[in-house]
């Protein structure tokens, strides 16, 4: 594919995180679980990839730009891990295949919270 594709995605907060959190499973048995709202946020993301499937083939370079309301936002390479795997997922292409990069991070309390992600295949052009 020679094009870019742009995927929007609204930034949920702090919550979005795969950080896991211990959850207590069947005879008190702590399990990870991701919180819902990012198993969500990530289920949106592999929708919206979704419809790339098979456009695209690896290696895959994505860069990452965000907008935040205040200065007290996340460092974005703690986002990569739920970019990527709901990317991998959308796109059916291992994650190992993936070249991620930051992007512009800008503050605008103006502007809804988002994250734009642009993918492209690197073999057929730079952006």
């Amino acid at each position: 594919m020679k094009e870019t594709i742009v995927i929007n995605m609204p930034y949920i907060g702090s919550v979005l995180s795969v950080n896991n959190c211990w959850i207590r499973g069947k005879g008190g048995v702590r399990t990870n679980a991701l919180k819902p709202e990012v198993k969500l946020w990530m289920l949106d993301l592999e929708d919206q990839a979704e419809k790339y499937k098979g456009q695209l083939t690896a290696p895959v370079s994505i860069r990452a730009s965000a907008c935040f309301k205040d200065s007290r936002h996340p460092d974005m390479d703690n986002l990569f891990k739920a970019i990527c795997d709901g990317l991998k997922k959308g796109l059916d292409i291992d994650d190992k295949y993936f070249e991620i990069s930051v992007g512009e991070v800008r503050v605008d309390p103006s502007l809804s919270p988002q994250i734009v992600l642009e993918i492209w295949d690197p073999t057929f052009m730079e952006v």
